[in-house]
């Protein structure tokens, strides 16, 4: 299959093939021998870690384009495991809104988890439609509620919140959602400046 292509493309592109990785190895060997000239591309997206990809050393070279790597797998377990995943659920329950954890690790510090918040408010009930100062004052006590309650388990590391209102004039690419960003830094006091000092920005 690998000799197949050398006509019809530039090079190979492999996505995400963990499972396969050992027989895809094995056959790259078969067709090099067979004459295969094309570059190799192996897509991780993320979702392997180093060291998996680094038994595998005459075949992959591990070039790390970002900072932080995430697994799935062992993030679902870490956030069992501390007691985040089972927290976020009852939040959802408590706050009637999408509140969830995600989990990576740095690639200078694999062993160390850094946590983001997650928060989608929907606002079918402020009418006329709220201006920034009045979207905060309603976000900031869910918001903050969040990330004390759970930060008594981990240290959160920022917290992305989406706000979505019905009369919000869709951007560019069609979204009706606002965003806020808020960096968590350890030495900053959990109140609603965190919110306030947030920019509110399309998408």
């Amino acid at each position: 299959m690998f000799l197949s292509l050398c006509g019809v493309s530039a090079r190979l592109w492999q996505n995400h093939g963990a499972e396969y990785l050992p027989w895809v190895c094995e056959a790259l060997d078969l067709a090099k021998g067979g004459g295969l000239t094309l570059p190799v591309v192996y897509n991780t997206g993320g979702y392997e870690t180093v060291v998996y990809l680094e038994e595998e050393p005459n075949h992959i070279g591990v070039n790390l384009t970002e900072q932080t790597i995430y697994d799935p797998y062992r993030a679902a377990s870490f956030l069992k495991e501390s007691g985040v995943g089972e927290l976020t659920l009852e939040l959802e329950r408590t706050h009637d809104c999408f509140i969830a954890c995600q989990v990576v690790w740095p690639c200078n510090d694999p062993a160390t988890p850094v946590i983001s918040l997650r928060l989608d408010y929907t606002d079918y009930e402020s009418s006329p439609l709220p201006d920034e100062r009045q979207i905060k004052e309603l976000l900031a006590p869910v918001v903050l509620n969040c990330i004390i309650q759970v930060e008594e388990i981990f240290p959160l590391n920022k917290a992305i919140i989406k706000y979505y209102h019905p009369d919000f004039n869709p951007d560019e690419h069609g979204m009706t959602w606002r965003t806020m960003g808020i960096s968590l830094d350890h030495d900053v006091p959990r109140t609603k400046e965190l919110l306030d000092t947030a920019e509110l920005t399309d998408g």
